[in-house]
């Protein structure tokens, strides 16, 4: 027995006498419908220089969309909402344009609700605690009235005060003024991060305490000041790779983290999507995943000709021979010829067993007659 393209399947049952009767040769059709429709639809290979950038986008949108109705626990629609966006702008996307959308698809709304009602009640008792401020400061009391603004959270007098005095009480308002803030209020992740500490949403983005996880990112990105800022992105990322594979990538892409090579104990992913620590690449290397990360390639390469994800090429080549198997010789072909333009990009990248697979199999590609039963 042996399989050929597009599902095919010839059977010769063994002849074990040179007198037996020849064999019949059997060839079967396999339904492999089911699983064609998402290769079909795919409109890889993407190259820079022949793939419309807006069939990329419209695509990548309509996966966003499919995938909040297929699984809403996720965050698999919003990475597909970065990748639209990525393309959208030719490969540039800065912090307030990720702050956008993260801020889109949160929450924000239920989780200020709280506090907005807290302010409300605080403002009825203020009249009273600014009289007490008064009555303290006739009587020539500074460092009690600003106790008292502090303790009643009065802190537009608080601050006041403590401007009038030294350096080390205005940073203890200041830090009292933070702790007063509700966790889970992006003012208290900004003011956190603008001291120079880490805010505590960074590690604990998983505890629903904390709100919306998106919000914080958003204020984190939109504020971000260089390498501080991409140490506490990087940390909510591992924090949110135990649920959320695809928040915990959208947050490596954030900080301009590229797929690396899943041999190579400094890649964080290599694949959008999934996990590939400690599993086979059978498990992971899922084509979803790979077009994915293929859409990623492409937006980046729309601000960089000469951008290349060598890792990536690797997948593809097992792209190729799932194509091949479900039939679509073409495509196949077309793939195999764009892998063989990142490669002349990155030469040094890629060992010679590898360019010899990908020279063969193209050769046979190309000879081979589109109704032939086996290209192995």
């Amino acid at each position: 027995a042996r399989f050929g393209v597009g599902g095919q399947l010839v059977l010769v049952l063994p002849q074990f006498l040179a007198t037996d009767r020849p064999r019949p040769v059997e060839i079967s059709s396999i339904n492999w419908e089911e699983n064609t429709e998402s290769l079909a639809n795919f409109p890889g290979p993407l190259l820079r220089e022949e793939t419309s950038r807006a069939e990329v986008v419209d695509y990548a949108s309509d996966c966003a969309q499919k995938s909040r109705v297929e699984d809403a626990s996720t965050s698999a629609g919003l990475l597909w909402d970065y990748l639209a966006l990525l393309c959208r702008q030719n490969g540039k996307v800065d912090g307030s344009d990720v702050s956008d959308l993260l801020l889109r698809q949160s929450q924000i709304e239920d989780n200020l609700q709280p506090m907005l009602q807290q302010s409300r009640v605080s403002e009825s008792d203020g009249h009273v605690d600014e009289q007490q401020l008064r009555s303290l400061l006739l009587a020539g009391r500074k460092k009690q009235a600003l106790d008292l603004a502090v303790k009643k959270h009065l802190w537009g007098h608080a601050f006041m005060l403590a401007s009038r005095m030294d350096s080390r009480v205005q940073a203890g308002v200041a830090n009292r003024f933070v702790e007063s803030c509700e966790r889970n209020d992006p003012l208290h992740t900004f003011y956190v991060l603008t001291s120079g500490k880490q805010p505590l949403v960074v590690r604990g983005c998983t505890d629903p305490s904390f709100g919306d996880w998106k919000v914080h990112l958003g204020m984190i990105v939109a504020n971000k000041a260089a390498d501080e800022s991409a140490k506490n992105i990087l940390c909510m990322a591992r924090s949110l790779a135990s649920v959320d594979i695809f928040a915990s990538h959208l947050c490596y892409l954030v900080t301009d983290l590229k797929p690396g090579f899943p041999d190579d104990e400094r890649s964080r992913f290599c694949l959008l999507g999934v996990d590939h620590q400690y599993r086979p690449i059978g498990e992971y290397a899922t084509r979803e995943a790979i077009q994915r990360t293929e859409v990623f390639e492409y937006g980046c390469s729309l601000a960089d000709s000469y951008f290349c994800l060598p890792s990536l090429q690797i997948f593809k080549f097992l792209y190729v021979c799932n194509l091949i198997d479900l039939g679509f010789q073409s495509k196949a072909l077309r793939y195999c010829e764009a892998i063989s333009h990142f490669v002349s990009l990155k030469p040094g990248q890629f060992h010679a067993p590898f360019l010899h697979q990908l020279y063969e199999l193209s050769l046979r590609l190309h000879f081979s007659d589109i109704h032939s039963s086996s290209l192995y």
